[in-house]
């Protein structure tokens, strides 16, 4: 655990007297041996747990509810208005930056649409167009390669994007128990305020306050007097903007109180804890993901809002955050020069200091269209929360939804990953999402009558596959202009599917002119047959009749392939964020902001190695959400999310970086940073943002995330975390396997099993939370359980084979020794390398996640076109030798999945584990696994991958 943040290490002697003897009187802190740091106090479990439902809670009640002291009306701000939409308007006030639009991963809904992979290319139309092209009607392609078949396809499904438990992170967090030092290097309001005396109950007398009162009561309190610290809350006692906030007071039981008690400020807070009410909101994007299979026909896309849905989210901390911004960026600032300046020093009884009002809001001031029925009203409508003329939102229940914010990045993959904070007490939007799909595809078998445009499909003709039938579903073979027998490839009553039989319709009625016709002896053509025996008696005609209507029950014809194509529609998803930007221009962005003011010009210039993020460079911060998918398509398949349900926060991210804990910059390059001594900061602090490595750029994609909580049984109490689905996407980039195949690796090697399997393997049991998987990936945390000081470089190199060398890891089937192997560049300990080449043997450890799986990743390359002996296992042949290009490759079918995974089971053992194959001797080291392809490489791998093996 990092060491308690001492915020007073560059502060004069009288500064620290001033504080002592004007707020508590302890003169003997500076002597007081430091205890053990004490815990932050468990409040009551709070009422608005997610999911919470919004609640109008009037501004002059008077009860006294259980809300949480620090959250004190989740959802029920006095003023429920959503903030101006363009605060970037020239018009807009210049230091009033209210709302700030950020992208976020857009919501894929994908199917598999399942066509014939069967053509007579003869009998198609030529295509033509796609806005005269009757729907589902094949087509040839107008351009080569010819062969292809054309066609499109209107496509509807129903996304709903649920943000009930989504969280606003590093601004606050009064929903989970934490450590002082864990609150103040990762959230913002406990940063600036201080853990301590917000409804604090702890006795004032006790060893375990002075430490707290020297370590975490926050700049403010800290470097305010007494008698100002006062002002300011009996200023918002008083009320900071009339009405528009509710008018309370903290006391020490954690209850709220709406009448001013002196005897008890010390427990208000400095600045007005309401909420804000803002918005998620869904476009139409501009651009839709490329496709393999075809492509999203361009204006024809459409996103309506079904009902219910509600776009509102309720923000926390902001105004308070805003509100101690300013008031610690005044404490160096002179008098001001005139009123109103934005650079004008502390005032106590400063109502706009205190709590920021924000008095335009979109649809009344600006042109959001809000009302339903009267487009050029801009006034709120009806909103069944509060009952009043309130819901000023852009997304409208029977309505499409609004022009997309931005003009590009419609997919958006830029965040930093989730942290935890405070529940936005998000709802639920349902929308329609309708496109028109153009597709094109090489079938993989013709029948036509010369099969002269076929190029990279089967020819077939005589005698077992001819003309389609008039359903498409099966084939009736010519011989020399007689019919002979029908090869059923689909259901062809009565025979059952794929079965062969005659046609018994003879010119004279007996099994002779058959047997003329086939060539055969009476004995070889009534083998099988019904009757064999009246079959065999030449002279009794009359009893061959049952012979010809006959059944082999051991021939069969193949079914008629198919073929699933891709198909899939992106909802555009952004967030409106208020205050957020103005928090980050006082403390970071600005010139006159606190961190310039600590800064050297050389490091904060743009030219040293502190170069702030700003504007669209800056990171957003990011949460999780829940993306549902539906369709009533008969055609479109196992219909799936295919995208990472995530809100992003404009400049979160960054705030993150530059103002708290370590945050992934350069150690002692923060604010938190420079206030202590130096090279205090070269372990992170808490929160860890990835390597900018993790972001995928490839085509590499898992899907199907919403069946997560079900694989990971026992392990994930959310979500999937975000950071092991970038981790997983950039490792199928970089090695060219299917991140699904990945994953479905980890799951056989115990991943995600709640067991313990110490002392045979390393590492597990593993809880899958977001936090836990940036440590393991990007902090330099260790797997749960697994030694990594044992199993360094040093130790178990040159393939070592003894001690916890030769144990498997956990989730990645790594073997330190062979992890090692002779350190070559080869070897799997150098795969990492591919991802951040900064890293060294001395810095990269099979017991961390990302060097671990990145070894792994590498391998399930390396094995899928190795050719194996046996060369056939399971009845799939592992004869591919060629390596794949791409995680998308068509090398990649079941059978090189299968050869894949088997090598990174056994190596180059000739070793088959079906139970069935003759192995080698001393092959018994692997466990058979009978059905392994069929339970869990292929339906593991299915389960997230975005195409169908």
């Amino acid at each position: 655990m990092s060491r308690p943040l001492v915020f007073l290490s560059a502060l004069t002697a009288s500064v620290l007297l001033l504080f002592y003897s004007s707020s508590f009187n302890f003169a003997q802190a500076a002597t007081t041996p430091q205890p053990t740091p004490f815990p932050s106090p468990i409040f009551p479990s709070p009422p608005y747990t997610p999911p919470l439902n919004p609640k109008d809670w009037p501004c002059d009640h008077t009860n006294l509810p259980s809300f949480h002291p620090l959250r004190p009306y989740p959802a029920s701000p006095c003023d429920p208005l959503i903030p101006l939409k363009v605060p970037e308007a020239k018009n807009a006030p210049p230091n009033d930056l209210y709302l700030s639009f950020q992208c976020s991963p857009s919501a894929i809904a994908q199917a598999a649409y399942t066509v014939s992979d069967v053509v007579n290319y003869d009998s198609l139309p030529a295509f033509p167009g796609i806005s005269q092209a009757i729907p589902d009607t094949m087509y040839s392609c107008p351009t080569a390669p010819v062969g292809d078949v054309c066609f499109v396809h209107n496509f509807t499904f129903n996304v709903a994007l649920t943000y009930s438990a989504s969280q606003f992170p590093i601004l606050g967090n009064t929903q989970y128990y934490l450590l002082d030092q864990d609150m103040v290097n990762n959230y913002l309001d406990s940063y600036l305020n201080g853990t301590l005396q917000q409804a604090d109950p702890v006795s004032p007398d006790t060893n375990n306050l002075t430490y707290r009162l020297e370590n975490f009561s926050g700049p403010v309190k800290k470097l305010l007097s007494y008698a100002t610290q006062q002002a300011l809350r009996q200023t918002l006692i008083g009320g900071p903007a009339g009405s528009r906030y509710h008018n309370y007071i903290i006391k020490a039981d954690g209850s709220i109180h709406l009448t001013a008690d002196k005897s008890t400020s010390v427990n208000v807070p400095f600045a007005s804890q309401e909420d804000i009410t803002s918005e998620v909101t869904v476009a139409v994007p501009s651009a839709q993901p490329p496709q393999l299979d075809g492509y999203v026909v361009p204006g024809t896309v459409r996103v309506n809002i079904n009902s219910p849905s509600d776009s509102r989210l309720y923000f926390p901390h902001l105004r308070d955050a805003n509100a101690l911004s300013d008031i610690l960026a005044s404490l160096s600032r002179p008098a001001a020069i005139y009123d109103h300046s934005p650079l004008s020093p502390v005032s106590a009884t400063s109502k706009a200091l205190v709590s920021q009002s924000i008095p335009v809001h979109q649809g009344i001031n600006d042109n959001t269209i809000i009302d339903p029925n009267n487009p050029s009203n801009h006034q709120p409508v009806y909103d069944y929360l509060t009952h009043q003329n309130t819901r000023n939102t852009e997304v409208l229940e029977g309505k499409p939804a609004p022009k997309p914010l931005y003009a590009s990045d419609p997919l958006c993959n830029m965040g930093i990953g989730p942290t935890e904070g405070d529940n936005l007490v998000g709802n639920t939007i349902n929308t329609a999402l309708s496109f028109e799909m153009y597709f094109r595809y090489t079938p993989q078998l013709d029948v036509s009558s010369n099969c002269q445009y076929i190029t990279s499909t089967t020819c077939a003709q005589t005698p077992c596959a001819g003309f389609m039938g008039s359903n498409g579903t099966n084939a009736q073979c010519w011989a020399n202009g007689t019919k002979e027998q029908r090869c059923c490839f689909g259901n062809c009553p009565p025979e059952p599917p794929g079965s062969c039989a005659p046609n018994y319709q003879t010119t004279n009625g007996s099994c002779s002119y058959i047997n003329i016709l086939i060539g055969q002896t009476w004995s070889q053509f009534c083998a099988g047959y019904y009757n064999t025996a009246s079959c065999l008696n030449p002279p009794n005609y009359s009893s061959f009749i049952g012979c010809c209507h006959y059944y082999y029950p051991n021939t069969y014809c193949p079914a008629w392939p198919t073929k699933d194509l891709t198909a899939q529609g992106s909802i555009a998803v952004y967030t409106k964020t208020p205050l957020v930007e103005r928090i980050y221009s006082t403390l970071v962005a600005s010139a006159s902001s606190i961190l310039h003011r600590f800064a050297p010009y050389s490091l904060s210039n743009g030219t040293g190695p502190l170069k702030f993020e700003s504007g669209r460079a800056a990171l957003p911060g990011a949460t999780s959400a829940q993306y549902d998918v539906t369709t009533n398509d008969p055609l479109a398949r196992s219909p799936r999310n295919g995208g990472l349900p995530q809100l992003y926060f404009a400049d979160v991210g960054s705030l993150f970086n530059h103002f708290l804990g370590n945050g992934g910059i350069t150690d002692d390059l923060n604010l938190q940073c420079f206030l202590r001594p130096k090279g205090s900061c070269a372990t992170p602090a808490g929160l860890c943002s990835g390597p900018t490595t993790l972001n995928p750029t490839g085509s590499c994609r898992l899907c199907g995330l919403d069946n997560w909580s079900t694989f990971a049984d026992g392990t994930a109490s959310g979500p999937i975390p975000p950071t092991l689905v970038k981790l997983l996407e950039v490792l199928g980039d970089k090695f060219h396997v299917p991140p699904a195949l990945i994953l479905s690796t980890m799951w056989h090697e115990g991943a995600f099993s709640p067991t313990s399997h110490a002392p045979t393997f390393l590492g597990g049991p593993y809880q899958w939370t977001e936090a836990n998987v940036e440590n393991w990936v990007n902090c330099g945390v260790p797997l749960p359980n697994c030694p990594s000081q044992d199993v360094t470089w040093s130790l178990c190199g040159n393939v070592n084979t003894s001690g916890d060398c030769v144990k498997g890891v956990i989730g990645t089937g790594q073997i330190p020794g062979w992890f090692w192997g002779y350190g070559g560049p080869s070897d799997p300990w150098a795969a990492v390398l591919k991802i951040d080449p900064s890293r060294t043997r001395d810095t990269i450890n099979p017991c961390n996640l990302l060097d671990s799986l990145a070894g792994t990743a590498q391998e399930l390359e390396e094995w899928s076109y190795f050719s194996r002996t046996p060369n056939t296992c399971y009845g799939f042949n592992m004869t591919n030798s060629a390596a794949p290009q791409s995680c998308t490759d068509p090398i990649w079918t079941r059978a090189t999945l299968v050869q894949s995974r088997i090598g990174h089971y056994v190596g180059t053992d000739n070793f088959c584990p079906d139970g069935v194959t003759v192995n080698p001797p001393g092959a018994t080291a692997y466990p058979i696994i009978p059905t392994w392809p069929t339970t869990e490489i292929i339906p593991q791998t299915n389960e997230f991958s975005c195409i169908q093996y």
